[in-house]
């Protein structure tokens, strides 16, 4: 797993640091994340996460590193029905990715957060995201539609004739005299 390329910019961190109304704060965090609906939900997570490193005193290239980081393993989450990406491989996948990035090992890591960091992010992400990690599962990940019909063996398919009522049978004509037919008549003819 290699080094993550930030999804949101220096300079965006820094004008996100510009703005002061919460909702606007949401609105364009929703934005640059690129996120689909509900984006109320989506805007809250990434502002309750953006109020935790401006809180925490995060740098600007720290912040723009810890949002990515969070939105691969939201990305991840929500995007596939897969039976095997449980809250576990979620969480050990954020793991994974804090690791990369708090050990100074080039080119295989990088030491962007300290044991600090990386702590409080741990403790953060478990108390938002992992708490309700079945709801954003069940929010945002396509749901599957299967549809099933059983065919005939070899694929040969008997035509489907509606069977007349009854009541519907045609007089019977025999030598040209016609004589009436109905459920309950019977006809006896002598030749």
């Amino acid at each position: 797993m290699d080094a993550i390329v930030p999804v949101i910019s220096v300079a965006q961190v820094a004008a996100l640091a510009e703005i002061h109304d919460p909702l606007e704060l949401r609105r364009r965090l929703v934005a640059i994340f690129g996120a689909t609906s509900p984006d109320a939900v989506v805007g809250d997570f990434y502002g309750i996460l953006y109020t935790f490193a401006r809180a925490r005193g995060f740098s600007k290239t720290k912040m723009a590193i810890f949002l990515t980081i969070c939105q691969v393993v939201f990305d991840a989450d929500v995007r596939t029905n897969d039976p095997t990406q449980t809250m576990d491989a979620s969480f050990k996948k954020l793991e994974a990715l804090l690791l990369k990035h708090s050990v100074e090992r080039p080119p295989y890591s990088v030491g962007i957060f300290d044991q600090a960091d990386v702590a409080a992010i741990v403790d953060v992400m478990l108390h938002t995201y992992f708490r309700h990690w079945r709801l954003y599962k069940t929010c945002f990940t396509p749901k599957l539609e299967a549809s099933f019909w059983q065919t005939p063996p070899f694929g040969v398919e008997v035509p489907a004739a509606e069977t007349p009522p009854l009541d519907a049978f045609t007089p019977l004509e025999i030598d040209g005299k016609k004589y009436p037919t109905t459920a309950t008549d019977v006809v006896v003819v002598v030749v």
